[in-house]
């Protein structure tokens, strides 16, 4: 659930070159959410296909992991599963500033504002479910292993590196030069990723992801 260890543990700045040859592992939910926020137009609409699906995550899975995959790092990725009860609290705020900043943002669009689309677009960023399993099958195609925690994924990613599955996980904050070769397939984990179908299409027509905040939520989407 987020827990500040500023005042505990030193930070140490790293280098995408020192984890070359170690598994790390990365908030996959965080990235989507970062992805979803931040790859947008001029006017803050997300990146989408001729058929109008959002594809603003899979476009930054594909050159973050590139990058990450070239450097030498075995990436692992942990996606949240259910949220702990004590956390509806918090879930219900975020659902609710959605909910309004999805209302600027339509507001803004149909102004013309581009300057505050881009911000409220941004603001009312939902992960589905649907975009979260979209970005699952990604990656098994990338070969890059994903674990489906039962609850936290903070807690999930403890327990990897408690065992020395990983050496470490973190919210990636790391600057990435432009790809210059294509990602070849990584060595997964010795546990894998679950199983997923290889004939599962990247995209579905399901409505909820395809627009900023639309409320299409599963009871995991937080």
């Amino acid at each position: 659930m987020g827990v500040k260890l500023g005042d505990l543990v030193k930070p140490r700045k790293l280098a995408i070159d020192d984890l070359a040859g170690r598994a790390v592992a990365f908030d996959g939910n965080n990235i989507l959410y970062q992805f979803l926020s931040i790859i947008r137009g001029g006017s803050g609409e997300p990146l989408r296909d001729r058929e109008g699906r959002v594809t603003s995550h899979l476009s930054g899975l594909i050159y973050r992991n590139s990058n990450l995959m070239e450097a030498g790092v075995r990436i692992v990725y942990v996606f949240d599963g259910r949220p702990h009860r004590f956390k509806s609290t918090v879930i219900n705020q975020r659902r609710e500033t959605r909910r309004k900043a999805s209302r600027q943002y339509e507001k803004a669009v149909k102004e013309g504002d581009a300057e505050k689309a881009r911000l409220y677009g941004q603001q009312a960023v939902l992960a589905t479910t649907d975009i979260v399993e979209d970005a699952k099958t990604l990656l098994t195609h990338m070969g890059v292993p994903w674990v489906q925690a039962p609850g936290e994924g903070e807690a999930q990613t403890a327990y990897m590196a408690a065992k020395g599955d990983v050496w470490g996980g973190r919210e990636p904050r790391l600057r990435l030069p432009p790809v210059r070769r294509t990602a070849s397939h990584q060595e997964p984990l010795h546990n894998g990723p679950p199983e997923a179908s290889p004939e599962k299409r990247l995209h579905k027509d399901r409505a909820g992801a395809t627009g900023a905040g639309q409320d299409n939520e599963g009871p995991w989407d937080i």
